[in-house]
């Protein structure tokens, strides 16, 4: 690890009043530090123009470039609803953190960044966005940690919170993700978008969806398309309300094996047709499925949906469906049947087989808003876990995203009623 110069921007007594002024004028390098900086301590700097990266401006494997907030600070880097874009980088400036920082009122994208290795942006805010919260493109082992994403209630622009493409093992973790928008058009809390590479494969955890928009075709909870690679899908929460069309939606798979477990996911009345969907288009991916909760009280939807090849190793789960009594719809219904979810409450959309109640000590969130006594998640601990999954699978593991939610500050600004 080098040691690193630090270079200061504020309104007076720093190296300079301008970040950007600061990055054009500085052979920034590895293991150096940029710290924005409020008039006094606690307080708020506000920066009315856009911060670019030049391609020699970067770290290097061993010694990240951070440009970062002072801690207490408030920085915000504010489009005043007339630039396209808050901070980019578009010329391979790698092994960059960007931290605790506040950018709002672009018009296309609040953070950009393409072409890049090693770059992670953590404790972002993006409050009532009207366009794309952060969007990565030709990355390489680049991460999005803590970011907390809303939209303007009123917004009919294109509002996905988080949005990467063409980009290989790319972390999402620790993220909150709140859709309210009435628009129509693309409006993901999550979106691995259809890509020229089929580039792929990372980590999803620990990330909190609120989808609540009004548009049933375009507005996913967390959406790949033309997934590929080995994804590992863990413990997120998908509250998708009344309107969402699929909650977690696998759209032009490609070969590859994906985990996915330990995630809660809560569907309305109203338009939600699948909590989980597998379009496979080629390469008979391999998808695991342990641990899930799926509920949904749309009376004419479904849990799994299937179309194209695939090798499925799906057990223990925990699903609701209020008329379906195997949760899949009848055209894929053969292929999930076979060797399907023996130890876990599949095939009883009634949950009156060792149903979760009230009176457990290790139950999560109000099963009342559930239906049904079913909760958020359940403790590895707790006797009705150990006696639907048997202690030889691994009686460490919760079912649901428990450990997400028993977090005492899982994320930045969660709420669970």
């Amino acid at each position: 690890m080098g040691f690193g110069a630090t270079y200061t921007v504020c309104s007076s007594g720093c190296n300079d009043t301008n970040l950007q002024d600061l990055v054009n004028d500085t052979n920034l390098a590895p293991a150096d530090v940029v710290e924005v900086r409020a008039a006094s301590p606690g307080g708020t700097i506000t920066m009315q123009y856009s911060v670019t990266l030049e391609s020699d401006d970067a770290g290097d494997s061993n010694d990240q470039l951070t440009i970062q907030c002072r801690s207490g600070d408030t920085c915000v880097i504010d489009g005043q609803d007339s630039r396209s874009e808050g901070f980019t980088s578009r010329n391979s400036a790698g092994y960059v953190t960007l931290d605790n920082f506040t950018i709002k009122n672009h018009t296309s994208y609040e953070i950009r960044v393409e072409s890049a290795t090693g770059f992670v942006i953590e404790d972002i805010t993006i409050p009532d966005s009207n366009c794309t919260g952060v969007r990565y493109r030709y990355n390489t082992d680049s991460v999005m940690r803590r970011v907390s994403y809303d939209t303007v209630d009123s917004s009919g622009s294109q509002t996905d919170g988080l949005y990467i493409q063409d980009s290989v093992n790319t972390t999402i973790e620790y993220s909150y993700i709140e859709i309210t928008n009435g628009g129509s058009g693309h409006n993901d809390c999550f979106q691995q978008g259809a890509g020229t590479s089929y580039a792929g494969g990372g980590t999803f955890r620990y990330n909190y969806c609120n989808q609540d928009n009004a548009d049933t075709v375009n507005s996913q909870g967390m959406f790949w398309e033309d997934a590929k690679g080995t994804w590992y899908i863990y413990a997120n929460f998908v509250d998708g309300n009344d309107y969402v069309k699929n909650l977690f939606n696998f759209k032009t798979m490609q070969s590859g094996t994906f985990y996915i477990y330990n995630n809660t996911v809560l569907g309305g009345t109203s338009a939600v047709e699948n909590m989980f969907r597998f379009n496979v288009e080629t390469g008979s991916p391999t998808i695991n499925m342990y641990n899930n909760v799926a509920v949904f009280l749309n009376s004419s939807g479904n849990a799994f949906n299937l179309n194209g090849s695939a090798t499925f190793n799906i057990d223990y789960n925990v699903l609701y469906c209020p008329n379906y009594s195997n949760c899949y719809d009848g055209g894929s219904y053969g292929s999930w049947q076979n060797n399907y979810d023996a130890n876990g409450d599949n095939s009883n959309p009634n949950l009156t087989n060792g149903k979760p109640t009230a009176s457990s000590s290790n139950l999560i969130g109000q099963g009342t808003d559930l239906g049904n006594g079913l909760y958020y998640g359940l403790d590895s601990e707790s006797s009705w876990v150990s006696s639907v999954i048997p202690i030889d699978f691994d009686p460490t593991w919760d079912v649901g995203a428990f450990e997400y939610l028993s977090d005492s500050n899982p994320i930045q600004g969660m709420e669970i009623d």
